[in-house]
């Protein structure tokens, strides 16, 4: 599926810790933990006590593997090992009370940006019932409430997607376990029955549902890291069978709506940037394909709108997000320019209506905050709707600024955002995103700024989460190429006085996260402090390529890049790791780089349980700030 540009970039980022000295917190603020655990003493650099460690083939070569033993959540050196680590983190996050208190507030109020996020609300199309989402740890709990006479059902564990029939008699939902969207269930209003519609067996694959914004069809997406299959069912219809549009397939990606008697299809399939593409409703229809926007080798198309009479194709071009429209009946396209802004992003309006030419969208920028505007395709002119209002915010206390270079895989843009006060030591801290990955406004960062810190954004190809990651990638000087990209990025920003060698920071997350894991083994104190948030699993899937060479290099490559099993006995920079308790990889790694003998570095681990953005923010800042 389609990445879609979110203004958050640490969205989905949970954390609890634990404490083993008594500090100034709220009682129910307090982990639990066993006594004879927290009375151990605790130091930052684990003792490797080296139990039943074995070793590990990979290819050719072996490896030790001092922690093989976290695979067994229920071992108890495990337990006391994780146990300890949290009371650790906890403990840290704890010592400048002041401090924790002051970015509490503070991200509390700006974080006020967001509007609740996460609530989704949606009204039968009768009107009679409203149902909406209650977060819970993380699952949801969607209440289905009838307006007239009060009542609540309760639809439990579930991931919070749903959407209804065209009748109002019932509603389609997925079920969230084993940490992905799994089922999906019909819940009939009338009879209290629940009915099992659909079981994805890939657990490698997780379900989406949504509803063409002409509320004819409903779709269901199923979606992993390297391919997506789309199936769909009349929005009226009462046989419950939904149909695939098109099998899925390695590293085709597409999205599809729906206008009259065809499906509109933005895909990569045989487009590397993506097309959009016209086809018959009917599945005896289809042997023919219309393009309605071809691949192009500078223009990325990413998202889409569409309504009775226009497409509007969201794409990205010389680093800037576009717009350009479509006029279905006659083809004729035109662009919508905005002369006005810098290092912005646009973002389609989640309530479209079908049954009109006009469309709304938004738009933000690094300096500027969230606009909705109306555009009106007919006279081709759009009208400001909304201004979403930021605590403590006036952008001309603020710059923007850009480097783009040529690196080994293309051209790559360097974003900054600083101050215009800004003092000597030149502080940074980076994020990597991908080449359609935009700028948007994000005000949790101003508590960074206006202490101090530079803020850059790497825009290069392979890096954002849903890409086709580069450890998966069959070009070989891709992969090899793409963590020199990141150094020489970081490199630049120092040769044009950015920043400076001693002040660099950077935070990844999921595959950029993984990303950065493999970075600090070629440079393990590169950067003064790590923000690594629940870093992809490292896949060792083996590619069966008729190139045997290719094949072999790939593996090769593979092996020597391994995050865990290539740590050095060096010093490496501070990390924060946010993870899942799942995620054994991660806590093994943070294991491993503070059993390290010569290294002296200060690392925490966080355990993500429950959303909360504001602590999310507020315990990573902490650990920048401190």
């Amino acid at each position: 599926m389609l990445k879609k540009s979110l203004s958050i970039i640490f969205i989905g980022l949970i954390t609890i810790s634990c404490s083993a000295k008594k500090v100034l917190i709220k009682e129910q603020d307090k982990p639990i933990i066993k006594k004879e655990i927290a009375d151990k003493t605790i130091s930052n650099n684990i003792e490797n006590k080296n139990l039943n460690s074995y070793k590990v083939k990979l290819g050719n070569k072996e490896f030790i593997d001092e922690f093989y033993y976290f695979e067994d959540k229920k071992n108890i050196d495990f337990n006391n090992n994780l146990a300890n680590e949290l009371a650790l983190t906890f403990e840290e996050l704890n010592k400048n009370q002041s401090l924790k208190q002051e970015l509490d507030k503070e991200l509390q109020l700006r974080l006020k940006y967001y509007n609740n996020l996460n609530e989704i609300i949606k009204n039968s199309p009768n009107k009679n019932y409203s149902a909406y989402t209650e977060k819970n740890l993380t699952q949801r709990t969607i209440k289905i409430k009838n307006i007239k006479t009060n009542e609540i059902i309760e639809l439990k564990n579930t991931s919070g997607n749903f959407e209804w029939t065209n009748d109002s008699k019932s509603i389609y939902y997925c079920i969230y376990e084993h940490n992905r969207c799994s089922k999906i269930y019909k819940y009939y209003l009338e009879t209290k029955v629940n009915k099992l519609i659909y079981d994805e067996k890939d657990p490698n694959f997780s379900l989406e549902l949504s509803k063409t914004i002409s509320q004819s069809y409903i779709l269901l997406n199923c979606v992993s890291h390297f391919s997506n299959e789309i199936r769909y069912i009349g929005a009226k219809d009462t046989i419950d069978k939904f149909k695939v549009f098109l099998s899925r397939k390695k590293d085709v990606f597409y999205d599809l709506q729906h206008n009259g008697n065809k499906f509109i299809v933005i895909t990569n399939s045989n487009s590397p940037n993506y097309k959009l593409m016209g086809v018959n409703v009917l599945e005896n229809h289809r042997d023919t394909w219309e393009e309605i926007f071809p691949n192009s080798n500078n223009q990325i198309l990413s998202k889409m709108l569409l309504n009775k009479g226009y497409a509007i194709i969201f794409y990205t071009e010389d680093f800037l997000e576009r717009l350009k429209v479509i006029n279905l009946k006659s083809f004729k396209r035109f662009n919508i320019d905005f002369k006005d802004y810098h290092n912005y992003d646009l973002l389609p309006y989640e309530n479209e209506e079908y049954y009109t030419n006009d469309f709304y969208f938004k738009i933000s920028s690094l300096l500027k905050p969230e606009i909705l505007y109306k555009y009106f395709a007919d006279k081709k002119i759009m009208k400001k709707v909304s201004e979403k209002e930021v605590f403590s915010y006036n952008s001309d206390n603020y710059k923007t600024s850009n480097l783009s270079f040529r690196g080994n895989n293309g051209l790559i843009n360097i974003s900054f955002i600083q101050k215009k006060e800004q003092q000597k030591d030149k502080k940074t801290l980076f994020f990597l995103l991908g080449l359609n990955e935009n700028d948007s406004f994000k005000p949790e960062l101003l508590t960074l700024l206006d202490r101090n810190y530079n803020i850059a954004f790497i825009h290069l190809k392979g890096a954002e989460n849903n890409s086709k990651i580069w450890y998966e990638s069959e070009d070989i000087n891709f992969k090899k190429g793409f963590i020199d990209d990141v150094i020489n990025s970081i490199d630049f920003s120092i040769e044009k006085g950015f920043t400076e060698k001693n002040n660099l920071y950077i935070y990844g997350e999921k595959s950029t996260a993984l990303a950065i894991q493999v970075l600090l083994n070629k440079k393990p104190d590169f950067f003064k402090k790590v923000i690594l948030s629940n870093p992809s699993s490292y896949i060792f899937s083996n590619q069966k390529l008729e190139n045997k060479k290719l094949e072999e290099s790939i593996l090769n490559y593979k092996i020597d890049s391994h995050p865990y099993y290539n740590i050095k006995d060096t010093k490496y920079s501070d990390i924060f790791m946010n993870t899942e308790i799942d995620n054994t990889e991660s806590i093994k790694y943070l294991s491993k780089i503070k059993s390290i003998k010569n290294n002296k570095s200060k690392s925490y681990l966080n355990i993500q349980k429950e959303y909360d953005l504001n602590k999310t923010f507020s315990d990573m800042y902490y650990f920048l700030l401190n």
